[in-house]
């Protein structure tokens, strides 16, 4: 009697882990197809997409410029002070495939974005105040000054765009303004579960704390694949377990 009470016991067990095995994998393979299901939800999204503004700087600046004058003696000079605005991009349609990476365990998507790109300066000369000295400026001297001087004030424009406190701050407008524009397909495709993480692709090596627990989503699909092929939910123990 004894032995028949053991026999059933272990007879339970098995069947008991014959279940927990195949609930595991079952869900293994739900957590990996959602990771798999985001990253093409946002990469067909972003491949629509074109350049996203993501920050902006302005201000005002002032430029002083020179010239010879008529006879090439007599020096003129303007000093011009206008506003200028300088706006930073993120180029979604540039966010590529092997972009995605697969936090399962936190149903996190992680996301490599390009740095982002720096505008060219808008200089408002119609709003600029322009101050001129000389004995005699020609119209075709004045012509110059005013070339020279907007030149002057752009160049100072991606200069003040390019300072690293103001890349930074467009970097961090960057990833939200993206991180925005991934959760809405999201969404708009009834995943709500899955969190996204934007980094930027320059300082994948630099962050241990993200990159140490994500999986490239090709892996996560060849994992997947491996696992419906070789028939990751077969008992433990049996010829269909994956190796």
């Amino acid at each position: 009697m004894r032995k028949w009470i053991v026999l059933a016991l272990i007879a339970v067990l098995a069947l008991a882990a014959v279940l927990v095995w195949r609930a595991n994998g079952e869900r293994d393979q739900a957590e990996m197809q959602l990771g798999i299901d985001s990253a093409r939800v946002l990469s067909q999204s972003f491949a629509r997409a074109n350049q996203l503004k993501v920050a902006g700087i302005a201000g005002d600046l002032v430029a002083r410029s020179t010239d010879p004058g008529l006879i090439h003696v007599l020096d003129v000079s303007q000093t011009m002070k206008a506003p200028y605005a300088v706006d930073y991009f993120i180029d979604l349609s540039q966010i590529a495939g092997n972009a995605y990476a697969w936090d399962a365990a936190h149903k996190r998507l992680v996301v490599e974005i390009p740095d982002v790109t720096v505008g060219k300066p808008n200089i408002d000369e119609s709003a600029a105040t322009v101050s001129q000295t000389g004995l005699y400026i020609s119209r075709a001297a004045g012509l110059r000054l005013q070339q020279a001087a907007a030149q002057a004030l752009a160049n100072k424009a991606s200069e003040q765009a390019y300072l690293p406190a103001n890349m930074e701050r467009a970097r961090t407008a960057a990833q939200e303004a993206v991180r925005a524009n991934a959760l809405a397909p999201l969404r708009a495709a009834g995943i709500e579960a899955v969190q996204v993480d934007v980094q930027f692709a320059f300082r994948r090596n630099r962050n241990d704390d993200v990159w140490d627990y994500t999986t490239p989503i090709e892996q996560v699909a060849d994992r997947l694949a491996r696992m419906k092929h070789h028939g990751r939910t077969a008992a433990p123990g049996s010829k269909e377990e994956p190796k």
